[in-house]
């Protein structure tokens, strides 16, 4: 497929510095339609980071899912899937931090692809955060690292490398 990648530097001003990774085919992009005087669509790149790292340490990628549901609280702001990302790398120095940001939003799989978000900081902290009916839920690593590849862990609660997904075994046993 030709999904052409902006390594994106975002410097808010009342957030961190952060750089992310924008597939831009998600902006209508190919690698022979980007030209110098269309670019118009790349105004909304910030909003649709993959995955990034802001200067405080904070890293945070996403993986996708095949069932999830965000949708918690009526009273809540809804965000986007990957505008998740964005809050995070914006306004999160630790993973406490963003876990306590993302307690305040609902979350809307656009496209119907659910996701959920690996989250780790400087101080080696990590935690897995997943949407299952309406529920956000939040899971800290038990190890020194850890690991999410495409499947809900914690309706799975894998033990060990002992998941129903080769690549989280190995990733686990590695």
């Amino acid at each position: 497929a030709d999904h052409p990648a902006l390594l994106l530097f975002t410097h808010p001003t009342e957030g961190y510095a952060s750089v992310s990774m924008v597939d831009l085919w998600y902006l209508g992009y190919t690698g022979s339609s980007i030209g110098l005087f269309e670019r118009d669509a790349l105004d909304r790149a910030p909003y649709l980071p993959f995955d990034g790292m802001n200067e405080m340490g904070v890293a945070v990628g996403m993986m996708a899912l095949n069932s999830g549901d965000g949708m918690r609280d009526p009273e809540l702001r809804t965000l986007e899937d990957l505008e998740v990302i964005r809050l995070v790398l914006d306004y999160a120095a630790s993973v406490d931090e963003a876990i306590a940001l993302l307690q305040n939003y609902n979350v809307r799989f656009e496209g119907g692809i659910p996701l959920h978000y690996l989250i780790a900081d400087a101080q080696g902290d990590a935690a897995v955060i997943e949407y299952v009916t309406g529920e956000m839920r939040v899971l800290r690593r038990t190890e020194a690292w850890q690991v999410a590849t495409n499947f809900i862990i914690s309706a799975e609660q894998p033990v060990g490398a002992a998941s129903s997904c080769p690549r989280y075994n190995t990733a686990y046993q590695t």
